[in-house]
């Protein structure tokens, strides 16, 4: 993740490319690692060129994109919908964007949740299946439907 990110940035923006360093956000079920890169344009380049490039990374799809596009609709016997995209604000001077990894729907009283795990080579099916049940758990304290 951390490699495409670099190579996309060095691609659209000036250097440096400034980054925060991996850190731990901590929610009362699982732990989020993450980090943020920081960058300027360069002068002939557009935020949605930069965004377009960036989405999906690797965390929504896996790496290399097209191989794992391949493998996601060969393998799951679902749509994805709105599982994740990115998630932001631009003004004339700044804009911050984030990868949002897990979504909701939500159509009158009835509300549809995606999540998903990082399977990598290695990865525990077990283990897996236990963190996703995890991550839905943030959503108990969120929504309340009667």
């Amino acid at each position: 993740m951390q490699k495409f990110l670099e190579k996309t940035l060095e691609t659209y923006c000036l250097p440096p490319i400034q980054r925060s360093g991996v850190c731990i956000h901590e929610t009362s079920h699982v732990q989020h690692l993450y980090e943020a890169f920081e960058g300027t344009l360069k002068p002939a380049v557009h935020e949605q060129t930069l965004l377009t490039q960036l989405h999906p990374t690797p965390a929504l799809c896996g790496t290399p994109k097209e191989k794992a596009f391949a493998t996601i609709r060969e393998l799951e016997p679902f749509d994805r919908g709105y599982f994740g995209g990115a998630i932001g604000w631009s003004s004339i001077e700044k804009s911050e964007w984030i990868v949002g990894i897990r979504s909701c729907i939500i159509q009158g009283n009835r509300a549809t949740l995606f999540s998903g795990t990082g399977i990598v080579k290695g990865s525990d099916p077990h283990r897996e299946w236990e963190e996703l049940n995890d991550k839905l758990k943030l959503y108990d304290s969120i929504f309340f439907f009667g």
